[in-house]
Order: structure tokens, then C-alpha cells, then sequence
């Protein structure tokens, strides 16, 4: 983590942080947090395949080309990362493993919520302990909390691979900060979310065509959705419904519609099959498993939802 007198760390430990903020693009938000205290020396991993050693894009005999295979080099010395990053089945397993596979450096994966796990980097710095490297994590939590308390590293002078440097890679012509310094968050993906799920075993979802069809009072009692009071998605999408169709609406449909809130996902796809709530709003992945449940992704286009996450 970075103090509000030190700049970015040195010694080993950068080392596989730079590597993995070089090669990863998969969540929605990045970031490096600073001042790790550097760990007892491991053994070498295994060294990886070719493609461990040299930039995709950088040609041979490149500057990029020496900097990344001491970059890695370094990186395997150290060994192991520590990532924390959403607590999804497939991100927490595909992840790592294509991680070790390219690169032979295992990953201590940290599967979480936000919320949650500010709250334990803030009792751990405060104890002077650093255990988590690399943050890989929905916005909400790094624009109201790790940014303004000073947690994060620069990420510029670690980002190695011309395939993440390139403007032309990224959708906006250029690396993607979200911070005022254009140094310590990258956005690495912009989806739609919010998309309504109906359990078609229960409900015809048919019936459902814009936002307000769920102030409807048969719906009431019906619906969950994700805890809307705390840093997360779930308040994100409050915030926008509110912005976009009012803060009556927002208390009508948590409030007076009787809501059930979790901050669970897989909380809210067992009510969701069990048809105990058989509409979830705003489930991403999980509602998939379960062939009765459908998204209704019209609602989201109808307000023009393209909420970033």
C-alpha cells in the first residue's frame, strides 16, 4: 500500500505484481496495491513455455523484449502472487491456472467482495501488514475507498507488454485510467449489467417489458437483487436507477415492492431456482446455471443501462 509520503514500492515484490498488471485484462477494474514488505526468498518456479519469455507484440531485439524477460525472470525467482479478485468458480480457476501455465508462477487467489475486503486491508495496514498484491475488482470500491486512502501503486511505470501499452488495443485510444493521475486504475472491461433473470417455471417473463412493470403489485415480494446500502454492484445499480428514473422509483421498487437483498449471488440464484424470488435483478453469471431462469436483457436496453462495473 502506498503511504501519502512514499511513492511506489521496490525490491522483489513488484516484480510479479508488474508481471501480472502486464499480462492480465479480464475483470472490470485493476489495481496495484503498494508498499508490500518483501517476502522470504522461494524456490524458482518452473520455468514456462516460450511464450513466457517474449512480448506478444514486441519485435526481436526490442527494448520491450529484455525489459519483459527480466521482468519474468524476476517474477519466477519470487514465485507466487497474491490476487484478490471476484469470488467466481470459473475466474477463481482459470485464472491461476492460465497464469501458471504461461508463466510458471503460481497464484494465491483471494476470491471476495469488495466491500469485504477493504475492510481487510484497512485492519491490515494498520496492523503493518501487506498481504495482498494485485486487486482485480468491481469500481465502486476503488474509487471510494482504496484511491482516496492512498492504497494503490503507480501502475505506468510497471506496465511492460506492447499488447497492453498499445493505444490501438484499447477501446479508447489509450491506456484506460478511471483516476484523476491517470496512474493507479485501469478499466479493463465495460459491460451491460442489471439484466433482469425470471424463473419461467413461476412467472411468464413475457409479461415484463420495462422497468415499471415491476412496481406492478403482483410482484411484490418476488424480487431480489443485490444489497443496494453497501459499496458493491448492487449500489452502483441503485444509483443509477435513481439517476435515470428517479429516486421515487428506486424507493418504490426496493421499499414498497419488498425486495429481498443478499449479498450473496449464489443467495440469490437459489431463490431464484427455488422460486422463493423467482426475479433476480442483476444477476451477472450464475443465474446461467439454472435452465428455467431467463434474462430479460430488453429492460436494460429500454433505459439505456450500460453500467460500467
Amino acid at each position: 500500500m502506498r503511504n501519502a509520503s512514499e511513492g511506489a514500492p521496490s525490491g522483489a515484490r513488484i516484480s510479479r505484481r508488474a508481471l501480472l498488471r502486464g499480462t492480465l485484462a479480464a475483470t472490470a477494474g485493476s489495481a496495484l496495491l503498494a508498499c508490500q514488505s518483501a517476502p522470504e526468498p522461494r524456490p524458482a518456479a518452473s520455468t514456462a513455455g516460450s511464450a513466457a519469455s517474449s512480448p506478444q507484440a514486441a519485435s526481436p531485439g526490442s527494448s520491450a523484449v529484455a525489459a519483459w524477460e527480466e521482468l519474468v525472470q524476476a517474477a519466477q525467482r519470487e514465485g507466487r502472487l497474491v490476487l484478490a479478485g471476484p469470488p467466481t468458480p470459473t475466474v477463481r480457476t482459470e485464472v491461476p491456472a492460465a497464469f501458471k501455465h504461461r508463466f510458471g508462477i503460481d497464484i494465491d487467489y483471494l476470491g471476495t467482495r469488495t466491500g469485504e475486503l477493504m475492510t481487510r486491508l484497512d485492519a491490515e495496514r494498520a496492523a503493518g501488514q501487506y498481504t495482498v498484491d494485485v486487486l482485480l475488482t468491481g469500481a465502486s470500491s476503488l474509487y471510494n475507498e482504496a484511491y482516496p486512502r492512498k492504497m494503490l501503486a503507480a501502475l505506468p511505470p510497471l506496465l511492460v507488454l506492447p499488447e497492453v501499452t498499445d493505444p490501438a488495443k484499447w477501446q479508447v485510444g489509450r491506456v484506460w485510467y478511471m483516476d484523476p493521475e491517470q496512474q493507479y486504475i485501469i478499466r479493463l472491461s465495460n459491460q451491460l449489467t442489471f439484466v433482469p433473470a425470471v424463473n419461467t417455471q413461476f412467472l411468464p417473463a413475457e409479461q415484463i417489458v420495462s422497468w415499471y412493470d415491476l412496481l406492478d403489485p403482483k410482484y411484490r415480494g418476488k424480487m431480489s437483487a443485490d444489497d443496494p446500502t453497501v459499496a458493491g454492484a448492487g449500489w452502483n445499480r441503485a444509483v443509477y436507477l435513481s439517476r435515470k428514473l428517479g429516486e421515487n422509483f428506486v424507493q418504490t421498487l426496493y421499499r414498497d415492492q419488498q425486495v429481498e437483498t443478499s449479498r450473496e449471488e449464489r443467495q440469490q440464484v437459489d431463490w431464484l431456482a427455488r422460486g422463493q424470488h423467482p426475479i433476480a435483478l442483476g444477476l451477472a453469471l450464475l443465474w446461467r446455471d439454472y435452465p428455467g431462469a431467463r434474462a430479460r436483457p430488453r429492460l436494460a436496453a429500454r433505459v439505456g443501462m450500460g453500467t460500467s462495473a
